[in-house]
């Protein structure tokens, strides 16, 4: 449900005034995307959807689960902003997002019992890359299969192979869904009856927690 609060406030002026309160120590992108999770504002900026829509090739889709709204909002966003990717030269011949696509369904059909690999530095949780299996992650980072796969094999000793430690795409989905499933637990709920000084004071501690 849209808080019939947030209308009185344009994005601008909310991300704005929070921009001020945190000294201007917190980048604008970061509170902007915690306004956005939160609900608190819908607004798509141009810079944001020139660099997923255009210059990383990111669909309309793609763009949507991102930012948790619609794809019609993305796409009327698009349009509004001129945003066209035949504008920019991108065609379905050149759209490296297609050829991803392209490359990674003719792995699947020569590899169908492959598995996607996350790759992560063995001293964080942030994902640094993906492969689409074993063998590629092996080969991108030089490393033996055989090491990257008893990293991924939970009756192995194993649990990293030349600073880096591996997960399935699935389990590492699932463990994605399972830790933002418990941070939304701590956020109390924005309801139509909420304040408009109780959603800034509710974005302000979620930015607080989550910020790095």
């Amino acid at each position: 449900m849209t808080n019939s609060h947030s209308t009185k406030h344009s994005r601008e002026f909310i991300i704005n005034t929070m921009y001020m309160d945190f000294g201007e120590k917190i980048d604008d992108e970061v509170i902007e995307a915690s306004l956005i999770k939160l609900g608190i504002i819908s607004a798509i900026s141009y810079v944001w959807l020139k660099e997923h829509f255009i210059e990383k090739q990111l669909s309309a889709k793609e763009c949507a689960e991102l930012l948790g709204c619609s794809v019609g909002h993305v796409q009327a966003t698009v349009q509004k902003f001129k945003l066209s990717k035949k504008k920019f030269g991108i065609t379905t011949g050149n759209n490296e997002a297609q050829r991803r696509k392209l490359w990674k369904q003719k792995i699947q059909n020569a590899q169908p019992n492959r598995k996607e690999v996350v790759v992560f530095h063995e001293h964080s949780e942030t994902p640094i890359f993906e492969c689409p299996s074993i063998t590629a992650a092996a080969k991108k980072l030089k490393l033996s299969r055989e090491h990257v796969r008893d990293c991924l094999n939970p009756n192995r000793q194993r649990k990293t192979a030349g600073g880096f430690k591996f997960m399935f795409q699935k389990p590492w989905e699932e463990q994605k869904a399972f830790n933002k499933a418990k941070e939304l637990e701590k956020i109390p709920k924005i309801t139509a009856h909420t304040s408009y000084e109780e959603m800034i004071a509710i974005a302000k501690e979620d930015i607080k927690r989550n910020y790095r």
